[in-house]
């Protein structure tokens, strides 16, 4: 069978270049927010950072599951059946909304409860700091589920720029709205915090008047009748659940390196902490690229055509490391600037910093594309039982139990960490590949609509 041409290379360029853009402002406001709160004293930003853990947390299962949604999507329009799409997307807001919804609810009543789960005994100050901050942000999820779901069927039916555009909304009410609520009418983190809140309901309405539009391939209008399609939701289910619990266990075992990182004294902690933050620039052109393989190679699934998938997975797969090697040379380039920047660190600690970003940077020339970005296009072709099994073993066996012989037991200290994570980019490398080359995945690519 001969390949469809699905995607010309100046439509992939307009799928990959507003989401590039709209990943690197997410991670801007993030940095904005921090800037703003940190006028505030140490156990406001202490606080703050908490609950933006358990909000990444939570935050990360919504977007796996609208994952789902927009793999179904992709494969109904590679298969020329817009109709089944449109379903399909009122089924991904409807079971979004209802989960998110759950979330909130949960936030809203075991606030304590959640924040002493995961972080045990908190000084008081930085709890009651914490506690405001939460109050506010528990009623964001219904609008951020609506958000995640909208955007990822956007970006399905080639309308990445409406997301880029919903990023820029989002700075420009949280930054202004920060402004406003913590220097000049005095709210404090909770300040902070409705501004975080409108710039999500914002989004959520901006996000949902574009899908709104009939002149979409697929499209959501509350003017037509919705009924509960489960074998469609179980479609979703079955990419968005697995995602989902990929998603928190990677969050919750990052979680727990960095409290190995913590028993290795405050320079190590700080250093772990920068060299987080700039390996996160270092990983905004592969994020990139994770979201844009969805709907390619979601699409290439649809036309039930195994030559066009592999042609797609190839494609994806070269302009994903190409454009992470370089981007991330840039990165590594700039880092004695970026560095110049944090003038309160002590020479020891600068260069710890530096030792740990050159791991992260260089060997994620090799292997972060391969590790992060790959998988992605095993998902889309609805082989998710096996990344997610992959993803967890190797995060609990491999990342987690050689952070500690490296950094614990054998005293390499923070560094012992970030060379454990190089070891579960190359045992999540090794069955990927494998699996691919086995071609064990066609099974699932070619029963998808069926």
């Amino acid at each position: 069978m001969g390949k469809n041409v699905l995607y010309t290379n100046a439509e992939l360029r307009s799928l990959i270049i507003p989401l590039f853009f709209s990943t690197l402002l997410f991670m801007s406001v993030g940095a904005a927010d921090s800037m703003m709160v940190a006028s505030l004293g140490a156990e406001s930003v202490s606080g703050v950072a908490l609950v933006d853990m358990i909000n990444i947390l939570l935050g990360g299962m919504l977007a796996a599951l609208s994952t789902g949604g927009a793999v179904v999507a992709s494969q109904y329009i590679g298969a020329g059946r817009p109709k089944d799409g449109n379903d399909s997307a009122k089924q991904l807001l409807f079971i979004s909304e209802l989960f998110s919804i759950t979330l909130s609810l949960l936030c809203i009543f075991c606030k304590r409860f959640i924040l002493h789960l995961f972080f045990g005994n908190i000084p008081e100050g930085v709890e009651a700091e914490a506690m405001r901050y939460f109050r506010v942000t528990s009623y964001m999820f219904p609008f951020m589920g609506i958000s995640f779901a909208a955007a990822a069927i956007l970006r399905s039916i080639d309308r990445a720029k409406s997301t880029l555009i919903s990023s820029i909304i989002v700075n420009i009410i949280n930054i202004v709205g920060n402004y406003l609520c913590i220097f000049v009418f005095k709210w404090g983190v909770t300040g902070a915090a409705i501004s975080t809140f409108l710039s999500r309901i914002a989004a959520c309405v901006y996000l949902f008047a574009v899908l709104s539009d009939r002149g979409n391939k697929i499209y959501v209008s509350l003017h037509e009748h919705f009924s509960v399609n489960l074998a469609k939701i179980k479609k979703i289910l079955f990419i968005g659940i697995p995602s989902g619990f990929e998603t928190g266990i990677f969050t919750l075992g990052r979680l727990l390196v960095i409290g190995i990182v913590t028993k290795f004294g405050t320079q190590e902690l700080a250093a772990n902490s920068v060299a987080n933050s700039i390996s996160g620039i270092g990983c905004i052109m592969g994020n990139t690229f994770c979201l844009a393989m969805i709907p390619v190679i979601g699409r290439a699934v649809g036309t039930g055509n195994i030559d066009t998938i592999r042609a797609y997975v190839w494609k994806m797969s070269k302009w994903a490391w190409s454009s992470y090697a370089i981007w991330n040379v840039g990165v590594y380039a700039l880092l004695p600037f970026i560095l110049g920047f944090y003038t309160k660190l002590t020479p020891e600690t600068k260069h710890l910093v530096m030792v740990l970003c050159s791991i992260h940077l260089l060997c994620g020339i090799l292997g972060w594309s391969l590790s992060f970005t790959f998988p992605c296009a095993l998902r889309a072709m609805n082989d998710v039982k096996f990344t997610m099994s992959v993803s967890v073993a190797s995060m609990i066996i491999v990342r987690i139990g050689l952070a500690y012989y490296f950094g614990q037991y054998l005293g390499w200290g923070a560094i012992g960490t970030w060379v454990a994570m190089v070891c579960d980019w190359v045992v999540r490398i090794s069955f990927f590949l494998g699996r691919y080359r086995s071609g064990a995945w066609q099974k699932y690519a070619l029963s998808a609509l069926k």
